[in-house]
């Protein structure tokens, strides 16, 4: 009977070791947001949702570390920008080195959504024009 009893014991560690053994434990990567992106909707916030069609102007542009903003063709606001993963796993867009705000980026059927971490901001989304990354 002790011989059954530690027998059992062997098998339910060894089987609660093997349950427990770490898979891929390595930090998933940042989504690529490089390139140049086109406003297609904004919701929530402050203002009320609207919808753009393609060829609007409102353009987003991602280098390595820098990004731009288009209006009709001009330039609107460029500076910095860093793509970091949260403590959960979330990658999160801070602007200008900003503590106070940012942004969850995902893709959501195959546009770039920005969410903002202040309520009173728009979520936006943005439909990929082409890897062009030249910030003018």
């Amino acid at each position: 009977m002790k011989t059954n009893i530690s027998i059992f014991m062997l098998l339910c560690t060894a089987s609660a070791i093997v349950a427990c053994k770490k898979g891929n434990t390595s930090d998933p990567s940042p989504l690529q947001i490089k390139g140049t992106w086109e406003l297609r909707s904004n919701t929530g916030g402050n203002i009320l949702p609207a919808t753009y069609a393609p060829g609007n102007g409102r353009l987003l542009r991602f280098s390595d570390t820098t990004y731009a903003y288009y209006g009709s063709g001009n330039l609107i606001n460029k500076g910095t920008y860093q793509m970091t993963l949260d403590n959960m796993g979330r990658n999160m867009v801070t602007y200008d080195h900003q503590t106070m705000f940012w942004y969850n980026a995902t893709m959501e059927n195959g546009q770039l959504k920005l969410v903002p971490t202040q309520p009173d901001l728009a979520t936006t989304f943005y439909a990929k024009q082409s890897d062009t990354t030249a910030i003018n």
